[in-house]
C-alpha cells in the first residue's frame, strides 16, 4: 500500500504554504484599501467638479440678471420714457418729437446690449405701446403700431403692475409671439418693473441663448442637467423644454 504524505504543519513547505496565503491575504486586502481609496477620491473629485460648475453656471446667470436690473432702472426712469408716454396721450408735434427722441434712445441701447432681446412698455393695461425687438442677426427693431400686442395676462405684465416700484424677474422659458413659441427656439427671462410716475409697465426681455450655448460647452466633459421649478428640463438640448412644446419630455422628479 502506497504511503500519503500529509504536510506537516511544522516543516517547512507547510510554512511556505502558510506564508503564501498570508500574502495573498494581505495582497487582496491593500488592493481593496487602495481601490477603496481611489474611488473615494474619484467620488470627491467628481462632487468637487459638480460644485464648481454649479457655481459657475449660477454666478454667471446672477450676473446677466444683475446687469438687466441696473439696465432695466436706468431706463425705467429715464425722462425720455415719461415724456414718450406722457406725449403719447396728447396728440400733436409735441408727441412726434418726443417719441422720436425715445425710439432714438432706445434703438441706440439695444445696439449697444446684444443680451437683450426686447424692450417694451405696456400701458396700464397690458398692451405694448412701444417696443424693439433686437434679432440675433440684424438691427434692432422698432415696431408699428401693426404689430403691437396684448400681454394683459402674462405675469411679467400683472405682477409688476400690482407691485408699484419693485422688480419682477420672469422664469426662464422660450420666447412666444402671438401664443407661439418663437422658433428657432429662443430662452428668454423677462425683468418688469411699473416705475413711479407712469401708470404702465417697462419689460426687458434677457438673451439667454450665449448662456445655454456655454452650459452646453461644459456638458461635453460633464454630465449636466438644469431643471425649473417645476421639474422640466432646460437642459441638456435634447431633453429640454417639454412644458412648452413636449409635454412627453421627462423631467427632472420621473
Amino acid at each position: 500500500m502506497k504511503s500519503i504524505s500529509v504536510i506537516n504543519p511544522r516543516t517547512p513547505a507547510s510554512g511556505l504554504l502558510l506564508l503564501i496565503l498570508a500574502l495573498m491575504f494581505l495582497s487582496f486586502g491593500l488592493s481593496r484599501f487602495y481601490w477603496d481609496n481611489k474611488a473615494r477620491e474619484v467620488i470627491k473629485d467628481f462632487e468637487v467638479q459638480a460644485i464648481d460648475i454649479s457655481n459657475l453656471i449660477t454666478r454667471e446667470l446672477v450676473s446677466n440678471t444683475h446687469s438687466a436690473e441696473d439696465a432695466l432702472l436706468g431706463l425705467s426712469h429715464a425722462p425720455l420714457l415719461h415724456d414718450g408716454v406722457n406725449a403719447s396721450n396728447d396728440p400733436g408735434i409735441s408727441t412726434v418729437i418726443a417719441i422720436d427722441r425715445l425710439k432714438e434712445n432706445w434703438l441706440s441701447f439695444m445696439e449697444v446690449s446684444p443680451a437683450y432681446l426686447q424692450l417694451r412698455y405696456l400701458d396700464n393695461k397690458g398692451i405694448e405701446k412701444f417696443r424693439i425687438d433686437a434679432p440675433e442677426k440684424g438691427e434692432p427693431q422698432w415696431q408699428g403700431s401693426d404689430q403691437l400686442q396684448d400681454k394683459s395676462l402674462k405675469e411679467y405684465f400683472t405682477k409688476a403692475h400690482s407691485n408699484k416700484g419693485k422688480l419682477y424677474t420672469s422664469p426662464i422659458d422660450l420666447n412666444v409671439e402671438r401664443g407661439v413659441v418663437q422658433t428657432p427656439y429662443t430662452p428668454t427671462s423677462r425683468l418688469s418693473i411699473s416705475p413711479t410716475g407712469l401708470e404702465g409697465v417697462v419689460v426687458l426681455n434677457i438673451r439667454l441663448q450665449p448662456f445655454f450655448d456655454r452650459v452646453a460647452e461644459l456638458q461635453e466633459r460633464f454630465p449636466l442637467y438644469i431643471a425649473n421649478q417645476e421639474g422640466y428640463l432646460l437642459a441638456p438640448k435634447a431633453l429640454a423644454w417639454g412644458e412648452q412644446v413636449d409635454v412627453d419630455k421627462p423631467r427632472l422628479s420621473d
